[in-house]
């Protein structure tokens, strides 16, 4: 609080006479009982101007020595062309162009302003005063009528109007002369307290920090606490430093003036789900590449979350302390300093019932079912679905030769579940899991979730068995031995059949210019091939090719027993289109190759087709510039 009983120069005259201003007017400070009074004396020879010995108006500041004068002493002073050095300290401003090395100090103008209570009126009066006077001499006509009065009456109550919060109690009232905002801040989530008043008004120069501290306040008595608040803007997160003003012409601009900014208010990411340890910081970004610093512990390719949406992403590089980061989502808002969640986890998918008919992105996010929970036909950022579906019930039929007692090991059949027509989903247990089973659920109906076979491993552990198993997309599965390759690999083209035979178990390539038809031959491999499931993975294909395949392949139907079946029974989508991430092409080739080599271990024959190899070693060539950059940074 400051308290004053005279204004003007004759109170203090001039800075060499601060140490008397210092002893005649003390600080009153009482902390016990929140006083802390500065007299206004003090503060008076920091906001006066050597030159006129006066208050600051239009407060310029020489740019080198860093004095503050009053504009019109400034421009006086330089007038006659002589003076080129500072009126104060006598320091060399510039030979010939001393004006152009001071610039206005608006911050010092408006703290002059709102310490000195009706000197931006008494100056304003001044000015038209002088206007009028100028007119007179020169024998120009001047207004003075009642109309003019009125006016300048106006103008006055706008300014007290403007200037005070709280009429008839100056005391609670402060000066308020920049432009102001209302925003209302309402809980983005359950559990948050309501602030003591959730629409405020402000400065537009006011920033994210500022509104934080106020909720944290308002909320818990503790402003220490505003670090564990975040503010969102139309779904976005508000970096803290955004002013109002900022946000007002960027995420409001088509909202009316008239209408208050509404500031959503979460709960800050959790620091502590993985312990102190697992948790960086982003320090630059570079297309879908990440630098993320105090990552030391993090291993190679290992799964991390990404901002405060929790954007996917995987490690690819580690270099001391930094971690290169390769995300699989746009990182558009990803701003420095957003925090970087470690999970001590590789990129995975689920393998299990569920997994044919499906269309999945290229991280095994179900499509169909982020569609149908968000009504929307965009992806949204961070969004975390389970890939097999948790609530389904499934056919369940035991393997009668596991039973209590039995050993089984990676790779074992334990049972047998009816995904289609076309396919006998084989329960198998986990290639890294064996031992003596201690209990086995009856044939019925499960979830991929459910517990069906208990295991006591060799150092006395129980490991659980369900329908679903999850696996390294970067780990081959493993196998006992590679088989010799008897069987052709029949295309359904005759043309192909008969000049280009192709084996099973082999790999082909089909190169070609754009617009020559290799999509054609990869859809026809997928209908017509004597494979028995279909891997399908459309790696930065357009969109309306992988349209194409799931409007064409429900209408081609395969007899079963006198049933006509749709192919799609058979065939699993990875899209990943050309309007998607790129950094998702690559981990959408390792998905598909899983969860061929899941199939391919319950014995069958698999056809697992990527389209293109040419997109996908475009992806890899843009992640390689933009890794370029990145290192560059550090």
């Amino acid at each position: 609080m400051f308290q004053y009983d005279e204004i003007g120069p004759s109170a203090v005259a001039s800075s060499s006479s601060s140490s008397k201003v210092k002893d005649e007017f003390p600080i009153k400070m009482d902390l016990a009982k929140g006083i802390y009074e500065v007299p206004l004396q003090r503060m008076a020879p920091f906001m006066m101007c050597s030159i006129c010995s006066g208050y600051l108006i239009d407060a310029c500041t020489v740019v080198d020595c860093c004095r503050t004068f009053c504009k019109s002493c400034l421009l006086k002073y330089f007038d006659d062309g002589e003076n080129t050095d500072c009126p104060q300290c006598a320091s060399m401003i510039h030979q010939s162009h001393p004006t152009q090395y001071v610039s206005m100090d608006r911050t010092m103008q408006e703290i002059i302003y709102k310490m000195i209570p009706g000197l931006k009126r008494m100056e304003r009066k001044e000015r038209l005063e002088f206007i009028k006077q100028e007119k007179r001499s020169k024998g120009e006509e001047v207004d003075d009528n009642e109309e003019e009065r009125q006016r300048q009456e106006r103008l006055l109550e706008k300014e007290r109007n403007t200037n005070t919060c709280f009429k008839g109690n100056p005391c609670r009232s402060h000066h308020r002369g920049d432009a102001q905002v209302v925003v209302q801040l309402l809980p983005g989530q359950r559990g948050f307290p309501r602030p003591l008043r959730p629409i405020i008004r402000l400065s537009q120069m006011a920033t994210i920090n500022t509104i934080k501290r106020y909720l944290a306040m308002s909320m818990w008595k503790k402003v220490s606490r505003y670090n564990e608040i975040d503010l969102f803007c139309n779904n976005e997160l508000m970096g803290k430093d955004f002013s109002m003003r900022f946000i007002q012409l960027t995420r409001c601009r088509d909202q009316p003036k008239t209408k208050p900014v509404r500031l959503y208010y979460k709960k800050h990411i959790e620091r502590m789900r993985f312990g102190d340890k697992a948790y960086g910081f982003v320090f630059g970004v570079s297309g879908p590449i990440v630098t993320a610093e105090k990552m030391s512990g993090a291993a190679m390719y290992e799964l991390v979350r990404v901002g405060h949406d929790e954007l996917v992403g995987e490690i690819i590089r580690l270099e001391g302390d930094y971690a290169t980061i390769q995300v699989y989502e746009e990182t558009s808002g990803v701003t420095v300093g957003d925090p970087v969640l470690r999970t001590g986890e590789p990129l995975s998918v689920e393998l299990g019932p569920g997994i044919m008919n499906a269309i999945f992105d290229g991280v095994q996010r179900p499509l169909k079912d982020i569609a149908d929970a968000t009504h929307s036909i965009y992806i949204p950022k961070g969004i975390s679905i389970h890939s097999l579906n948790r609530n389904t019930l499934w056919n369940y039929t035991i393997n009668k030769h596991v039973q209590v007692g039995s050993h089984v090991k990676g790779g074992d059949v334990i049972g047998v579940v009816d995904e289609s027509v076309l396919i006998k989903h084989k329960i198998l247990v986990p290639p890294n899991i064996a031992g003596n089973v201690t209990f086995q659920t009856p044939s019925g109906q499960y979830t991929v979730s459910d517990t069906l076979l208990e295991l006591e491993t060799t150092d006395g552990q129980v490991e659980k068995v369900s329908m679903y198993q999850v696996w390294p997309v970067r780990i081959p599965r493993p196998v006992a031995e590679k088989l010799a390759g008897n069987n052709p690999l029949l295309c359904g083209q005759r043309v192909l059949d008969a000049l280009f035979c192709c084996v099973q178990g082999g790999t082909c390539a089909i190169p070609g210019a754009f617009g020559c038809g290799k999509t054609v031959i990869s859809q026809s491999l997928s209908k017509y091939s004597n494979s028995d499931a279909i891997i399908y993975v459309g790696c930065g294909e357009r969109g309306n090719e992988m349209s194409e395949v799931l409007r064409d392949f429900p209408e081609l139907t395969i007899e079963v027993d006198g049933v006509a079946t749709s192919i799609m029974e058979r065939t699993v989508l990875v899209a990943n289109t050309s309007n998607m991430p790129v950094a998702a092409r690559e981990a959408s080739i390792y998905t598909g190759i899983t969860l061929a080599e899941y199939f391919r271990d319950m014995g069958l024959n698999v056809s697992m087709m990527a389209d293109s190899t040419s997109r996908w070693a475009e992806a890899l060539r843009e992640i390689s510039g933009n890794l370029k950059i990145c290192l560059h940074s550090l």
